[in-house]
């Protein structure tokens, strides 16, 4: 993961980790881009700076595990390309660029002195990058999976079992009062348009249309438009995508996780956690958390994708008509941010 700094920024940040107030928190997250995180300063080299911020990156660089590089156009790239920083946390002393930015909700940033604030929103637990929570505890039918409120640019919810069944009785029933409350939440204050992309099984190749096995997943046009409906005035309606992927292909390793652009959340059974009136309906307990701000966790995400994308790619060419993609967005390659 990439951090960008401005030099106003990064001596502000060093200031707070030795402050009464936040040494604690800063240290913290010190510690975290130290092991985890690629710098990039703001600025065109280290021998334009001054000594003493010299002599502050020489510091910083004992125990770094990244690199460490000197770009001064930084901003310009910003307003040039944003889409080459997202999953990126950008530290810039510019209200400008930065509010803007905030308000999309699409990348992680932060102002001048909100940089321990910014880069410790990556802690899923305290000063921990995993967590497990409980369902029925931690999750619940009125609180459900909460996503930390971190910025988002894509959604994979991958589940094999999540539209699973009839449409009365089954898991595209209780769909509403799961998954869709979820997204209820992300769409309530959002100004910026997502991408969502459901990965899901279905069982129609082996089986004929009456055999009791035979499922062909969701109405997904009416999916789409229950979906759809959920995002504020303000918001651009989401682009969305239903890859049904036939029985057998999605394998245990990489069954049922939520994937987001800082946050990775793998389940031990379906999403579907709650029946309509709030009673636990899954076989499983706990649910992991996962800050992509570690590089291991981040690595791991990757090759998790990488493994879908291959047999998504493999579905999407030979059963075309069993996935439902906007005909203005890509038609392969899905699962890459």
């Amino acid at each position: 993961m990439d951090c960008y700094f401005d030099i106003s920024n990064y001596i502000e940040f060093s200031k707070q980790t030795v402050a009464k107030e936040s040494k604690e928190t800063a240290s913290e997250c010190l510690r975290m881009i130290k092991k985890n995180f690629n710098i990039i300063i703001n600025h065109e080299s280290f021998d334009s700076l001054e000594e003493d911020i010299q002599i502050l990156l020489e510091e910083f660089q004992s125990g770094f595990e990244g690199k460490l590089e000197f770009r001064n156009d930084v901003k310009k790239n910003l307003s040039d390309a944003q889409e080459d920083f997202l999953g990126s946390i950008i530290l810039l002393d510019d209200d400008t660029i930065i509010q803007p930015l905030k308000n999309k909700q699409q990348i992680l940033v932060g102002s001048l002195y909100e940089e321990t604030k910014t880069l410790s929103r990556l802690f899923i637990d305290q000063f921990d990058m995993h967590k497990e929570e409980r369902i029925g505890h931690d999750i619940t039918f009125d609180n459900n999976i909460n996503l930390r409120n971190l910025p988002i640019n894509k959604i994979f919810i991958i589940d094999r079992y999540l539209f699973k069944g009839s449409e009365i009785g089954g898991n595209i029933s209780l769909f509403e009062y799961n998954t869709l409350k979820i997204l209820k939440k992300i769409f309530k204050d959002r100004h910026s348009r997502i991408d969502l992309i459901f990965v899901y099984q279905i069982n129609n190749i082996n089986v004929s249309r009456d055999h009791k096995e035979f499922d062909e997943g969701p109405n997904k046009e009416k999916l789409v438009s229950r979906i759809k409906s959920l995002v504020n005035k303000n918001c651009p309606k989401p682009n969305i995508c239903l890859i049904a992927v036939p029985k057998g292909k999605i394998a245990d390793e990489h069954d049922r996780h939520i994937i987001t652009d800082y946050l990775r959340i793998k389940s031990g059974d379906s999403f579907t956690y709650f029946t309509s009136n709030g009673e636990i309906c899954s076989k499983s307990l706990l649910v992991d958390f996962y800050s992509q701000g570690k590089k291991d966790y981040n690595l791991n995400t990757i090759t998790l994708m990488n493994k879908i994308n291959d047999y998504t790619n493999e579905v999407i060419e030979k059963y075309p008509g069993d996935s439902y993609i906007p005909k203005n967005y890509r038609q392969k390659d899905l699962i890459v941010f």
